[in-house]
Order: structure tokens, then C-alpha cells, then sequence
């Protein structure tokens, strides 16, 4: 197993002070969650230098949750390198301020870090149902600013509207980006029986059909096509996001296939409605009864069938305990979502979305983060290499989804 070299900054949870470290760990303890155990330390990671996505010899900035230290480990007057546009969450003092507010809320239990990047921090406090959740949020516009506070008010606005698609709202606060929930059951990728599947796929399609929420962006179907286009020609581009020239080539030559799904998608006259924005099984919850959505960080206004696209294509690409119970999961979950959209028989058009899924993502967080600060989060070519990878079907059937 081979280790990654790192160079970790602790930061003292109420002084100036810090204390500083070269290590070496496993590249899997990287992970934000699992790294100040990896370390021997009762600390909370502020923001990883770019180890997640592969940065050599990345700088690691912690906050300890106490002063006391391990032994090998000193305090002292040494300042951290300022981090470029840092958000609140990534600035030394935001866990000593936040764990006491997340824990006026729910006392009891462990308090974690679940996950932590330039998008968002999620906090946790309890345990099983009892939990409580604390996220913050800010994303980059097109153009350029700062979008504050979208998944706090979106979330807030449907649990008012729809209160059973959301989880429990405890406080939401869309100045501060601040949104704190209740327990809502498992992820779906943590659920093996097909009920909570098949709740969660009849639920995106029942707000699919909604009025959703005021005051989000707008993805035109009818635009789809052309961006696309214009990304996949931009030699320039594509090479900033690490593509090759192989793979270049290759998705110019899938610009007369995608074309031809763009205009079976668009024949079947679905108008753009309310979306998720990115609805994987990550995002929804099961608690036996009921599913739920969550991380509406990302919603929109745009077409229903790309929408649900990203949750058929994503699960087919990933291998969890619901794919031994139903192997068939693609087309039963496919079939699912169209008999409760009320379009049981637009199966070979929700096929030729998916294409049209991957292309749609890789626009829009190229439109994100194409001149974000680096390290930037590599959606992009992750979302290319699904569209190569997902060829015309032989048969027309939804077996890409299996």
C-alpha cells in the first residue's frame, strides 16, 4: 500500500497558535472524515490542500477540538499561509463555534465531521434517529459570485410546500447558508430492499410534477444541445480538464449521436419543470416508510428526463447491496419513474436522455468551475468520460441502466 506524504497545519481552537507536522498516510484516510483519526488527533479538518484530488504533498489545515496535544506535538507562534477565498467553514475558530450550537440542539451522542470541501461542510451530532445535521453552503455562479444560502432556502420553501420530500427542518437560515435537519433515514445506496428504491423514484417524479420552488436557475432543454456542442469542440478547454487527445477526438465524434437523441428527447415535448439538480442515491433517504430528498443545493428549473438520468446513470455504474436483490435495477426503477410521472410509455426517450445527462452535467460545472480557484473539483471530466462511456444501445432497451 502506498502512502501519500502530507504536511498537516493544527490550529489551536481559540488562539492564534498552531502546531505543525510532516506525515505520510494511506490515500483512502484522506478523506476528511477519516483523517484525524489516521493521525492520532481529536481534531476537525478545515480544508484538505487538494489531497482529494491527488495534489502532491498537500497541506492540511485542522482544527483541534481541544488544547491538549499528543505527545511529539507543540504549539507555536508560526502562521499558516493565507488559503485563497476560504469560506467560513474553512477558517480556524468555525468548529469551536459550531460544535456548541449543533450540540444545543442534540446533546447527546458523537459529534462528527461527515464531509468537508469547497462546496459545502455537513456536521453531525447523536446517534440512529436521533441525529441532527448541520450543513453549510455556498457555490460559485456563472457569474462568478457567490451563490449563499440557495440550499438552506429551497429546502425551507419545500418543507413548507412539500413536507413529506424533504427531511425535517430544525432552522434554515439563507443569509448564513446555514441549514440544520433531522434524521430521515439511511441513503439510498445503504438500502438493499426495493421499496425504498422504488419511493424514492415515484418521489423525484411527484416533484417533478410540482410547481417546485421560485426563484432558481434556469437550463433550458432547448440549449442543451448547442453548449454541449461548444464544450465538446473546445480543444482548450477539454485540455484544461485533462482530457487527451484521444478522448478529445472521441467526443467530437459524439456530437451526430447526441443530436439524434437531443431530437427524440425533444419530440416527446416534455416541457423544463422543477429538478433536483442532482438527484443521486447519495441525496435521498429511506427511513421504511417514507423517502426523502435532500442537497438542494443544485436545483433548477430544466428537463425532468435529466434530471432522473444522473440517478439511473449513477447507479448503474456502482455496485451496492440493492443490485443483488433486483440485478434489474435500471429498468424497473425506469419504469417506476415513468408510470408515476404519468409517461409509462416514453421508455425509449428516457433512454436517450442519459447521454444527454452526462453532457448537461459536464456543461454546467464547466460553467462552475472552469476558472475556479485550484485546486478545482474535477466534475467535468468525470461527467466526459461517463458520456464516452455510455454508447449508442443495440437494441434500444434500457439495458445501459442495468
Amino acid at each position: 500500500m502506498s502512502l501519500v506524504p502530507i504536511r498537516i497545519c493544527l490550529h489551536h481552537p481559540h488562539t492564534a497558535l498552531t502546531a505543525w507536522r510532516e506525515a505520510s498516510t494511506a490515500r483512502k484516510a484522506l478523506e476528511p472524515g477519516r483523517l484525524p483519526a489516521a493521525l492520532g488527533l481529536d481534531a476537525d479538518v478545515l480544508h484538505d490542500g487538494g489531497a482529494m484530488f491527488g495534489l502532491e504533498h498537500p497541506l492540511i489545515r485542522l482544527e483541534a477540538r481541544c488544547a491538549g496535544l499528543p505527545e511529539g506535538w507543540q504549539w507555536t507562534e508560526e502562521a499558516a499561509p493565507p488559503l485563497p477565498d476560504a469560506r467560513p467553514w474553512q477558517q480556524p475558530g468555525f468548529f469551536a463555534r459550531t460544535w456548541p450550537r449543533l450540540r444545543s440542539r442534540q446533546p447527546d451522542g458523537p459529534a462528527r465531521l461527515i464531509s468537508t470541501n469547497d462546496l459545502n461542510v455537513v456536521l453531525a451530532a447523536g446517534e440512529g434517529e436521533q441525529q441532527v445535521f448541520l450543513k453549510m453552503g455556498r457555490r460559485r455562479a456563472d457569474d462568478g459570485s457567490l451563490q449563499v444560502g440557495q440550499e438552506a432556502r429551497v429546502t425551507a420553501a419545500l418543507a413548507r410546500s412539500q413536507p413529506g420530500l424533504v427531511p425535517e427542518v430544525v432552522s434554515a437560515d439563507p443569509r448564513s447558508g446555514e441549514l440544520m435537519t433531522r434524521w430521515a433515514g439511511q441513503t439510498l445506496d445503504r438500502v438493499d430492499g426495493w421499496r425504498g428504491w422504488a419511493a424514492a423514484a415515484a418521489a423525484l417524479a411527484a416533484y417533478h410534477r410540482s410547481a417546485g420552488v421560485e426563484g432558481v436557475v434556469h437550463h433550458p432543454f432547448g440549449a442543451v444541445l448547442e453548449r454541449g456542442e461548444a464544450l465538446l469542440r473546445d480543444e482548450s478547454a477539454l485540455c484544461g480538464w485533462g482530457m487527451n487527445p484521444t478522448q478529445i477526438g472521441a467526443l467530437a465524434d459524439t456530437v451526430p449521436e447526441l443530436r439524434r437523441r437531443w431530437r427524440a428527447v425533444d419530440a416527446l415535448g416534455l416541457p423544463d419543470g422543477p429538478v433536483h439538480g442532482d438527484s443521486h442515491p447519495m441525496n435521498a433517504l429511506w427511513n421504511g416508510e417514507t423517502a426523502r430528498w435532500f442537497d438542494w443545493s443544485e436545483a433548477a428549473t430544466g428537463h425532468p428526463f435529466l434530471d432522473v438520468g444522473w440517478l439511473l446513470g449513477h447507479s448503474a455504474r456502482r455496485h451496492w447491496p440493492i443490485h443483488e436483490a433486483v440485478p434489474d435495477l435500471g429498468p424497473k426503477l425506469a419504469e417506476t419513474y415513468l408510470h408515476a410521472l404519468g409517461l409509462p410509455t416514453a421508455t425509449s426517450e428516457l433512454h436517450a436522455a442519459l447521454a444527454l445527462t452526462f453532457l448537461h452535467r459536464a456543461v454546467v460545472y464547466d460553467d462552475t468551475f472552469r476558472h475556479w480557484p485550484a485546486p478545482r473539483p474535477q466534475y467535468v471530466p468525470m461527467f466526459l468520460r461517463l458520456l464516452l462511456a455510455e454508447q449508442p444501445s443495440q437494441t434500444g432497451a434500457l439495458d445501459s441502466f442495468a
